[in-house]
């Protein structure tokens, strides 16, 4: 790693450190909160209060995503950094700003599952994607946040260039052609039979072809972000 590829790095984190605060501040408070109305529904029959990491951190690296594009990379640029540079740092940061997610949420999740356990708080439950392979264990769930939030990354990081690069024409065409082919899959019916067949095949092969997949996208961004400037199409 050069020592451009550290710097860009190092002020990616550093920028990124007073959201990422803000961020599990509030999502803390929404966990406490979470579990106070799961002891409200002890005495309630059948009553369960369900609460997911996953779903909020996704949503989160995928705004970080669009924040290189949108702040950092023309900041970088106007620095004087190399495009290659700027790359390798963004899927360095990624991949570990995905992996810090993942420890903290799946460390969270064990802590409060003990807890719970202790006081028999069973109206509160967990929901993550690795139950659905049957693994809802510490390291599994390390794993599969961090290749999913790294293809949520991968995903936003080729759509905010495309927005940066070709303007809302380009930008906005791709997001109505992905809109209109999902809005026609519910219609026809076979959107909701392919997450129904993969809810009953997911397995980890599954997660290493997401990985796979987000790979390429991420290559892919590397066409984009060697010809980009400081100037917004």
């Amino acid at each position: 790693m050069t020592r451009q590829v550290k710097g860009l790095l190092f002020f990616f984190l550093s920028d990124l450190r007073h959201s990422f605060t803000i961020f599990w501040s509030i999502l803390l408070i929404a966990l406490a909160l979470s579990l106070g109305i799961a002891y409200l529904l002890l005495d309630v029959q059948d009553g369960v209060f369900f609460f997911g990491f996953p779903f909020a951190t996704y949503i989160n690296v995928g705004i970080v995503g669009f924040l290189i594009v949108k702040d950092y990379i023309p900041f970088s640029l106007k620095l004087g950094a190399v495009r290659k540079n700027i790359f390798a740092a963004a899927g360095v940061l990624f991949v570990l700003y995905g992996f810090i997610m993942a420890m903290i949420s799946s460390t969270l999740h064990f802590i409060i599952n003990l807890i719970i356990e202790a006081v028999g708080l069973h109206s509160f439950m967990f929901l993550h994607p690795a139950q659905l392979i049957g693994s809802d264990t510490w390291l599994t769930r390390i794993a599969v946040d961090t290749v999913m939030r790294f293809g949520v990354f991968a995903l936003f990081f080729l759509l905010a260039l495309l927005f940066y690069r070709g303007g809302l024409i380009i930008g906005g065409s791709v997001v109505g052609l992905i809109g209109v082919t999902l809005l026609f899959g519910i219609a026809q019916g076979w959107l909701f039979e392919f997450f129904l067949n993969l809810y009953h095949t997911i397995d980890y092969v599954f997660f290493a072809q997401v990985f796979g997949i987000s790979i390429l996208i991420y290559g892919l961004t590397y066409f984009l972000v060697r010809g980009i400037t400081t100037v917004k199409a």
